[in-house]
């Protein structure tokens, strides 16, 4: 079975076996669509795709820029968001993050907008939005915040970035939307129905980076402890609803890999929600680069720990409401009864 990868509107065959086509060479790209029935996996931020025999998976591409007046409204500039994408057609799922300046991002309206359609807020200063070429400039703007432009700067600000929408106005808000290309690989692993441990550490570290698994059911049941509390993977409110419930559990909490230059604030928001049902004295630890050169640790409290030691290198563990440090170590008891040898 071939692949027709969907990015931009533009349709990329890559197969090592013919495909049910007029004869296609590897790597072949066409501008028409496959024919009806052909199965395939589309990677489109496009919202009205056909999916027949069709696995559909929307990368985070678009950035959506957006700029407020004082007490605007979440409503309107969440319609001014929804009007755009549909008249461009793009899926709200392809969204990335909504983008502003940083004098905007304690707009009520704005992060409510973000908020109920799944989208986190990225805010940037002024000075490095005015560093944007952007077609729309205005000078009115310049003088008030210090930038000529907040939505079209900001959704253009990642380097390679397109400019699909220009700004969009209305009473109080302005929009802007662009493509950005986010990278990533196919790795392709072997998963079973063999031992667990015949799977190679390459393999786990596979799984646990990746953003999609696709394979047979019964066999991703059996790594299904590898899928991570990523955000990349889930989306955040049922992320949160697991930390919960596992700080409410009183359970030791571990984090793998919890942050990335993509993934910066996760980890922080982790830590406050485990920090509002645990003691401030909680030990927290961390350790990167774990049994590699370099390999660096450290035990620190909850009320004390600092997510930005964190990457994707590092293991982070919050203890228990019983967990303790002993000789610089963390232990947490178990409830274990001792009894006398002559019961043994």
């Amino acid at each position: 079975m071939g692949t027709a990868i969907l990015s931009g509107g533009r349709v990329t065959f890559t197969a090592d076996q013919p495909w049910p086509l007029p004869a296609l060479p590897p790597n072949v790209v066409r501008t028409d669509w496959p024919e009806p029935g052909i199965p395939a996996v589309l990677v489109t931020d496009k919202k009205d795709i056909e999916t027949e025999r069709a696995v559909v998976f929307r990368p985070p591409s678009l950035i959506v820029g957006a700029g407020a007046s004082r007490g605007v409204p979440a409503a309107e500039i969440g319609q001014l968001i929804d009007s755009t994408l549909a008249e461009l057609g793009l899926s709200p799922r392809s969204v990335r993050h909504l983008a502003t300046a940083d004098v905007k991002a304690d707009e009520d309206g704005l992060q409510a907008a973000a908020a109920e359609r799944g989208w986190r807020v990225v805010a940037h200063p002024a000075e490095r939005l005015a560093a944007v070429p952007v077609p729309n400039p205005s000078e009115v703007i310049r003088r008030a915040i210090g930038t000529p432009s907040v939505a079209e700067a900001a959704a253009l600000i990642d380097p390679g970035a397109t400019l699909l929408a220009a700004k969009r106005a209305s009473a109080h808000a302005t929009v802007a939307v662009a493509r950005c290309a986010p990278r990533g690989r196919l790795t392709v692993i072997g998963i079973g129905p063999g031992a667990r441990d015949l799977m190679t550490p390459r393999a786990v570290a596979a799984l646990r980076r990746a953003a999609v698994v696709a394979g047979l059911d019964a066999y991703l049941e059996q790594i299904a402890d590898l899928i991570s509390l990523s955000d990349l993977h889930t989306a955040w409110p049922v992320i949160e609803r697991r930390i919960i419930a596992a700080a409410e559990a009183d359970l030791v909490t571990c984090f793998y890999n919890p942050a990335s230059a993509r993934r910066s604030w996760q980890l922080r928001r982790a830590v406050e929600l485990l920090a509002a049902r645990r003691p401030p004295a909680t030990p927290a630890g961390w350790v990167r680069d774990a049994t590699r050169p370099g390999q660096a640790a450290s035990v620190a409290t909850l009320a004390d720990f600092d997510p930005g030691l964190a990457d994707m290198h590092t293991l982070v563990v919050v203890g228990s409401s019983r967990t303790r440090v002993r000789g610089g170590r963390m232990v947490t008891p178990r409830d274990y009864r001792w009894a006398p040898l002559e019961e043994i």
